[in-house]
C-alpha cells in the first residue's frame, strides 16, 4: 500500500464545512480550521517520491502533487491495479499541525492489517489517497478515510465501497474506456 500526500507551506486557518464527507464541528477550545473539499478516484497518479509512515503495511506514503483533480467524484471504487481513491481536505491551523489520517479496510496482507495511519499535512489543499499498487491490497469491502485530531477527535470521514470492476462501471468506463467490458 502507498498512501498518498504532499508537503505544502502553511498558513491561515479555514472554516470548517462540509461539501462531501462528513465533518465534525471545532470542539471546546481547539479551532481545527479543517474544510472537507472532496472524495472520489484518479486512474493513475505519479508520485513525486516517498515519505516513511510506521502506521501502514507498507511502512511509507508516496509523495503526490496535491493539485491533481479527481477523475470520478463517487464511493463506488473497483479494486484494480493504479486505482487511487481517497479525500480531498483543507486547513492550516497549529491543531492540524498534530492531525493524522486513518484508513480502515477489510483485512489484507499476511497479518491481516485492517488500519493504516500516516500524518495529514494541513495545506490547501491536502489531497490524502490510497493506491492499490499490489493484488493482495486489492480487498472489496467498507473503506473509511478519517482525519483525526492529536486527541483523537473525528474531524472529518469519507466512506468508500471496493468492490469489482463491474459493479463500478462509472470509475470503470472513465479509467479502462473502451477496455472496460461489463
Amino acid at each position: 500500500m502507498r498512501a498518498a500526500f504532499a508537503l505544502l507551506a502553511l498558513s491561515l486557518a479555514a472554516p470548517v464545512c462540509a461539501a462531501g464527507g462528513d465533518v465534525v464541528p471545532a470542539q471546546g477550545d481547539i479551532d481545527y480550521g479543517l474544510t472537507f473539499e472532496e472524495y472520489g478516484v484518479i486512474c493513475a497518479i505519479d508520485t513525486e517520491g516517498q515519505r516513511l509512515a510506521p502506521d501502514t503495511e507498507s511502512g511509507v506514503v508516496n509523495v503526490i502533487p496535491q493539485g491533481r483533480a479527481f477523475d470520478v467524484v463517487t464511493d463506488v471504487v473497483p479494486a484494480e491495479p493504479g486505482i487511487s481513491f481517497g479525500i480531498r481536505t483543507s486547513g492550516m491551523t497549529p491543531a492540524l499541525l498534530a492531525a493524522r489520517i486513518e484508513v480502515t479496510h477489510p483485512p489484507m496482507g499476511r497479518n491481516g492489517v485492517t488500519r493504516q495511519i500516516w500524518d495529514y499535512v494541513p495545506a490547501n489543499p491536502s489531497l490524502n489517497l490510497f493506491t492499490f499498487e499490489y493484488p493482495y491490497e486489492a480487498v472489496d469491502g467498507r473503506w473509511t478515510f478519517r482525519v483525526l485530531g492529536a486527541d483523537g477527535t473525528v474531524l472529518a470521514a469519507q466512506r468508500f465501497t471496493v468492490t469489482t470492476l463491474d459493479r463500478a462501471t462509472e470509475v470503470a468506463q472513465t479509467c479502462f474506456g473502451t477496455d472496460y467490458v461489463s
